[in-house]
């Protein structure tokens, strides 16, 4: 009889703490885990470039490209004038190296470049160069895909489909808020 109560509380407390192990998992937060997508990664870049142009535009009081007096875009299609817009701002020559454009004198690092930039350039996760938009006419707006945006510097990755659709559709764009 002795021997039935014995295993009678053992299975009891192992009841008990089986119990106490749901209820506490139960009673804790459950964190979210971190969003280590595409998208959020090119989201996150597409802010670093733009507080870079910003910052190097503080610093030098004008933006990071001399040879217009138009808004510009730097993008895949102009390949060696984005690469060379980027390694105004990393001090790093990309894999397009042109030594004809600096203007960064100080040799400040505005962004850090990527593991693999010498090889395949400050790109976004689907290996696309990122879309940029700078106001170097200083009026404060630049024309994107038909419309007006008031401000000075632009950034937006092509998204997925790698197709430009001028900051719309899938485009993951620095100034917009993305679903």
């Amino acid at each position: 009889m002795e021997e039935k109560k014995r295993k009678f509380s053992i299975i009891k407390i192992i009841v008990a703490i089986l119990a106490l192990i749901l209820l506490i998992g139960l009673l804790l937060p459950v964190s979210r885990p971190r969003d280590h997508s595409p998208k959020a990664k090119s989201k996150a870049q597409t802010y670093a470039l733009n507080i870079a142009i910003k910052n190097y535009h503080s610093t030098f009081h004008e933006l990071p490209w001399s040879k217009s007096i138009m808004d510009k875009k730097f993008s895949q299609n102009n390949y060696i004038e984005y690469d060379s817009l980027i390694e105004l701002l990393t001090v790093i020559p990309g894999p397009e190296h042109n030594k004809k454009h600096s203007t960064n004198k100080k040799l400040l690092r505005f962004i850090d470049a990527p593991a693999k930039y010498s090889e395949t350039g400050y790109v976004d996760p689907w290996g696309q160069r990122f879309n940029i938009y700078l106001d170097l006419n200083y009026d404060d707006k630049v024309a994107i895909g038909g419309k007006e945006e008031a401000g000075t510097v632009f950034v937006y990755s092509s998204g997925p489909n790698k197709i430009d659709e001028e900051g719309g559709g899938d485009d993951i764009c620095s100034w917009k808020d993305q679903p």
